[in-house]
């Protein structure tokens, strides 16, 4: 069983700490009003220190990158890249970046469009500089394990599933095919929820729902 550490239970609480002050009363202007979020996200950043671990690695990477430069110019063997600090626990907030090419489920030729999305992500990838890593969020291809190596690759911390408009038992379905990749549905996951529920009825029906999932996370 998934045990948080204690200085993950820290940020975790701060976390929501930051939510129910910031955040929570202000969600209906944020979701239909016309202030937008980009204030209260720095404010985040500045908080947990964000910002100026971003700004430290980055003057880090513009020093390696100096230093690689000048070795080649002077026909030298540049230097090699250091391992990031931290061990990837809360002591080392990194923002990860997500990218999310969706391919429409609707098209008549997206087996053809996801294998052209295949060869340009592996490409784009097999440029980062060592260490970079990145996520991917995908729509469940059409060929099983179409993107195996995404997920083995060095570059790409976790490859994870749209459910895109499938239903959830397709959605369930098709991620079962898929080895290394985990769910991270939306419309899937509130399926056959409803306002209208008790909340044993929700319960229920969302602890099924998320079994359900898990059960076809793990099955690959």
């Amino acid at each position: 069983m998934f045990q948080w550490t204690e200085e993950q239970e820290m940020v975790r609480v701060a976390v929501r700490q930051f939510i129910d002050k910031e955040i929570r009363p202000r969600v209906d202007e944020f979701e239909h009003g016309d202030t937008p979020p980009y204030e209260v996200l720095r404010k985040l950043f500045r908080d947990f220190g964000m910002d100026s671990a971003a700004r430290e690695r980055f003057a880090k990477q513009i020093a390696f990158d100096k230093e690689v430069a000048a070795a080649v110019a002077a026909g030298e063997t540049p230097p090699e890249k250091a391992k990031r600090d931290g061990d990837g626990g809360a002591s080392s907030l990194t923002l990860i970046p997500i990218i999310e090419p969706e391919v429409t489920i609707s098209i008549a030729d997206k087996a053809e469009a996801e294998k052209l999305l295949l060869k340009a992500l592996k490409r784009h990838l097999d440029t980062l500089p060592d260490g970079t890593e990145v996520m991917l969020k995908l729509t469940l291809p059409e060929e099983a394990n179409l993107y195996k190596p995404l997920v083995d690759h060095p570059a790409v911390m976790r490859v994870v599933a749209l459910s895109g408009g499938y239903s959830r038992n397709e959605a369930n379905r098709r991620l079962a095919q898929n080895t290394g990749i985990v769910a991270s549905f939306s419309r899937a996951l509130t399926e056959g929820l409803s306002a209208d529920q008790s909340n044993t009825e929700f319960n229920k029906a969302i602890g099924a729902t998320i079994d359900s999932i898990h059960a076809a996370s793990v099955a690959g």
